[in-house]
């Protein structure tokens, strides 16, 4: 399936200033970052963007990630972007993201997803990840402004909204002490050859050897060449399984409705995108 949608086309346009800036502003400050996940698949696969993408991801390991923050802060002030980090107001989530100033948070985003150490036992991983994914989730729901959620349906939204009064008599900074501190007793049982995205939710997949991300391979994303894990086709098959066949017809209709409606038409009414 062929996609062809304006709207779509002028959000990644953003996305890939985004990363150029991102790249920009990280590359000379010694500040590790990897291509993850689709638009890792995309550079792969398509030589950019997966076309039906609203949303770029990055691997920054959790090391160099209070500086990478400082360096944004400073290296993207006077352009069209920002960076959102833990602990700003009004910000749910436990990992960075680079954003479009002057709109939401979640309507034009480059992802700064965490790298740290796991336990080298899988019994040990068995237990994390379900817990890193709850403490998560819970500051995601204590902190967000449920109106920008415009894809929830009435159930999803009525659960949020119990969730969230129980939520207000939990200080946000508890449950983020909570994960770091699960975070930080999983790093004391790992040697270092296993890494794991603290913040994702791919359960299994998100381990990932550590030599993956040695450095030294990078991928072109529509003219920007972006650092990626090597070998890349042995990460993209760890996450994905066979990510070089593009999903059916009717999947790929789907994503692109979806992003018209929740990304494309807010956008355009925020009158970031042309009608």
């Amino acid at each position: 399936m062929t996609v062809s949608d304006p709207g779509i086309a002028q959000i990644q346009v953003l996305l890939r200033r985004a990363l150029a800036e991102v790249d920009r502003v990280l590359a000379p400050s010694g500040c590790r970052y990897f291509l993850a996940y689709g638009t890792a698949l995309g550079a792969r696969r398509h030589g950019d963007l997966v076309p039906w993408d609203v949303d770029a991801d990055l691997y920054v390991p959790s090391a160099d990630q209070p500086r990478a923050v400082e360096a944004l802060r400073a290296g993207l002030a006077g352009t069209d972007f920002a960076v959102e980090a833990p602990g700003d107001p009004g910000y749910e989530y436990l990992f960075p993201r680079v954003v479009l100033r002057g709109v939401h948070h979640t309507l034009i985003r480059v992802d700064l997803f965490p790298l740290d150490v796991a336990p080298d036992s899988s019994g040990a991983r068995r237990v994390l990840t379900p817990l890193l994914k709850l403490t998560a989730q819970l500051h995601m729901l204590r902190v967000m402004d449920l109106a920008e959620r415009r894809h929830y349906d009435r159930r999803k939204a009525t659960v949020a909204r119990l969730a969230r009064a129980v939520l207000s008599l939990v200080p946000a900074r508890a449950i983020a002490g909570a994960h770091r501190g699960l975070v930080a007793r999983a790093g004391r049982l790992g040697s270092g050859a296993l890494w794991v995205n603290t913040c994702g939710s791919y359960g299994a997949r998100e381990y990932v050897p550590a030599r993956w991300f040695a450095g030294g391979t990078s991928l072109d994303l529509g003219g920007l060449a972006l650092p990626a894990p090597s070998p890349v086709d042995e990460y993209l098959r760890h996450v994905y399984g066979d990510f070089l066949t593009p999903p059916p017809d009717d999947r790929i209709a789907h994503e692109v409705a979806f992003a018209r409606e929740h990304y494309v038409e807010p956008l355009r009414s925020a009158g970031v995108l042309d009608r």
